[in-house]
């Protein structure tokens, strides 16, 4: 299943398989919209698909994510290997750490309209969005 599943003629598969393949076409797409797992669970149960954590041990510490959808149940890492909680949280900080960047570029690209280009300030707001862009970058990576 890994290679190649958006190649799969899905209308051939039979249970359980269909139910993940589309559980595949749904967390893929939601997973690339959201930025926290609050509304990534809000938009999977509107499409009907339930999710829940396990924990390990008897600690409040997530160890893996399973999704459950006409009555199957299937841990994130069985639908596909990027589904992991581990995976999906990392996409989902990626997405808050993007939302953040376009909208500190936003503020920017917003703030000075009316400055003519090639002035003093305008290289000044530059440098300072550059370096915050870049301090911002190097903090997701070490994450």
């Amino acid at each position: 299943m890994a290679g190649g599943k958006d190649n799969v003629k899905r209308n051939r598969l039979k249970e359980p398989d269909r139910t993940k393949y589309a559980l595949y076409d749904i967390i893929k797409m939601e997973v690339g919209r959201c930025g926290n797992w609050n509304v990534l669970i809000a938009n999977l149960k509107r499409q009907g698909v339930e999710v829940h954590f396990k924990h390990k041990g008897q600690t409040s510490e997530v160890q893996g994510v399973v999704f459950s959808m006409n009555g199957y149940h299937f841990n994130g890492s069985k639908v596909d290997r990027r589904f992991s909680y581990s995976k999906i949280d990392a996409a989902l900080q990626h997405n808050r750490c993007r939302e953040r960047m376009g909208i500190t570029a936003g503020i920017y690209e917003t703030a000075t309209p009316s400055a003519p280009s090639g002035t003093a300030e305008m290289y000044f707001q530059k440098r300072v969005v550059q370096r915050l862009l870049g301090i911002a970058k190097k903090q997701w990576l070490i994450l």
